[in-house]
């Protein structure tokens, strides 16, 4: 069996585990699990697919509150494989830039501006003046 790997996307795109199964007659039962409790699969945020020996999972439109451990469990009367990896989702972010303008040269009109950069509503940092 080849084994979930961990996953990181940024909100909303979506995440895909997938877990490679080794043929086994008969075909393997597969549950998915988050955070260790079973996941009903809606066919919508949870898409749930076993095509030829992979299993997979697509969770659509990630938010933070998908973050977790996810993990899959494959049986049939020859025994039984399980695997688990982890989901990070990163938000988007809102980047802001604000322009302080003071005084005008006299000698070329022009104005400085200070750039400052507020990413969520805090500072992260002014740029050089430039003249505009």
């Amino acid at each position: 069996m080849e084994p979930l790997k961990d996953q990181t996307v940024v909100s909303p795109n979506p995440a895909k585990f997938t877990a490679t199964l080794k043929g086994g007659e008969p075909r393997s039962e597969v549950s998915w699990f988050k955070a260790g409790k079973p996941i009903s699969v809606d066919g919508v945020k949870f898409v749930a697919a076993f095509e030829g020996d992979v299993a997979s999972l697509t969770i659509a439109g990630c938010e933070q509150a998908d973050a977790a451990e996810y993990s899959f469990a494959a049986t049939n009367k020859v025994g039984n494989v399980s695997s688990k990896a982890q989901l990070t989702v990163h938000g988007t972010h809102t980047v802001i830039i604000h322009v302080i303008t003071w005084g005008q040269r006299p000698l070329n009109g022009r104005a400085d501006a200070c750039v400052w950069l507020l990413v969520i509503g805090q500072s992260v940092g002014a740029g050089l003046a430039y003249g505009l």
